[in-house]
């Protein structure tokens, strides 16, 4: 690990929004002088999952679906980043790529008690119960939008956020100027994996959507990216929001190395990386019983201080 954080890198902007200067941070890892990460004798990937503008609860500047703590946990993800640029070799961001007509907006649903679309600015749960009443009625592909929601039980509308090609949608601009320190320090190109532009589907997790939809590319399992992670050493993982896109991307990873234990116990999960959705003390107990979880399968439940020892 470095014994300290770079010159570049400045923590009072790191829980704030800017525009990220990618020249000065790759310049300044450069020169450096270490070695590729092609030399390495060991493989250490960091997954970060939706560390996206509109997930980050920016000081006077929110996102379009805050998470509280989030630009807490975006400062100590690049702190992170930073302080193991050598020992990092691959890197890869998740992110959210949403399209204006999909299953989960407001634009897909009509509330026939209002006759009017669900509020785009809230968080509004559809459960079958109100579709089989018609109380909400899908306005696109109803067959296949009925079953959706038969079989999930409750699906969830969500505000408008990381829209494609929005800044929204853009990752956290401090993680985003450390990541390209980090790669031009270790000659790594990092990897950007969009999700979520399937419109018959959510997809919370990475690597498989809520529901398959095998007419979409995006619409099924990415067993090539689950095994490109799988391949390393060492895999660390934060990212937001703990009780949707962590958490489900977790589960996939852990269905999908169900017979592959030794995958499992080189993951390190690091807790003070992620926030809920839905938090407070009344829910915390909920969300660490799902992290016991993860740790009786083999899973290292760590902390930013801990997270990188014995690499």
């Amino acid at each position: 690990m470095l014994d300290k954080l770079p010159s570049i890198y400045d923590a009072g902007r790191a829980t704030q929004v800017f525009i990220p200067d990618v020249g000065s941070a790759a310049m300044a890892g450069a020169a450096l002088g270490l070695a590729p990460a092609a030399q390495a004798k060991k493989n250490v990937a960091f997954l970060g999952i939706d560390y996206q503008r509109d997930f980050i609860d920016w000081e006077g500047k929110p996102g379009a679906l805050p998470v509280a703590g989030s630009r807490f946990d975006v400062q100590r993800a690049t702190e992170l980043l930073y302080l193991g640029t050598d020992i990092w070799t691959d890197l890869v961001f998740t992110m959210d790529w949403h399209v204006l007509y999909q299953i989960s907006h407001s634009s897909w649903w009509l509330d026939m008690t209002t006759n009017e679309h669900p509020d785009p600015t809230k968080i509004t749960p559809i459960s079958w119960d109100e579709v089989e009443s018609g109380r909400y009625k899908p306005l696109f592909e109803i067959p296949w939008s009925r079953d959706y929601v038969k079989g999930l039980g409750v699906s969830m509308v969500w505000p408008y956020h990381c829209m494609a090609g929005s800044e929204g949608a853009t990752i956290a601009p401090a993680l985003f100027e450390a990541a390209h320190f980090v790669a031009a320090a270790r000659m790594i190109q990092p990897t950007y994996m969009t999700k979520g532009s399937c419109p018959q589907t959510e997809h919370y997790g990475p690597f498989e959507p809520c529901v398959r939809y095998p007419h979409d590319p995006q619409g099924t399992i990415n067993t090539h990216m689950l095994d490109l992670i799988g391949s390393n050493d060492v895999i660390i993982v934060a990212g937001e929001a703990e009780d949707y896109c962590v958490r489900e991307g977790m589960n996939q990873v852990l269905k999908y190395f169900a017979n592959k234990p030794d995958v499992l116990q080189r993951i390190r999960f690091v807790r003070d990386l992620t926030s809920p959705v839905f938090g407070g003390d009344d829910k915390r107990a909920e969300h660490d019983k799902v992290l016991d979880g993860f740790a009786a399968l083999g899973v290292q439940i760590v902390t930013t201080a801990n997270a990188l020892d014995g690499i």
